[in-house]
């Protein structure tokens, strides 16, 4: 399963904001969570087909030893670096 664009979604899928519970918690949610996450995974109630890569990781990747964790640090001390130019 890949994430698709669009990044960008209606007005009227996030507010007015909703709120979900987890965990004993209240968190503000999008007002319509399921036209983002169908925007974002297509049929996401579904089982994945057999042999699926998630989180966008890749086989040659996981071979190499390489994490979700470890690209993910990747792309945060990237994204770190570029606002702290910023700024």
């Amino acid at each position: 399963m890949t994430i698709k664009p669009p990044y960008v979604y209606p007005y009227d899928a996030i507010f007015p904001l909703g709120t979900i519970q987890f965990e004993g918690f209240t968190f503000p949610a999008p007002h319509d969570p399921h036209k983002i996450l169908t925007t974002l995974y297509g049929d996401y109630m579904s089982f994945p087909h057999e042999g699926v890569v998630h989180h966008g990781g890749d086989k040659r990747a996981a071979e190499r030893g390489v994490t979700d964790r470890d690209a993910l640090l990747v792309k945060l001390e990237a994204a770190e670096k570029f606002f702290t130019s910023q700024i």
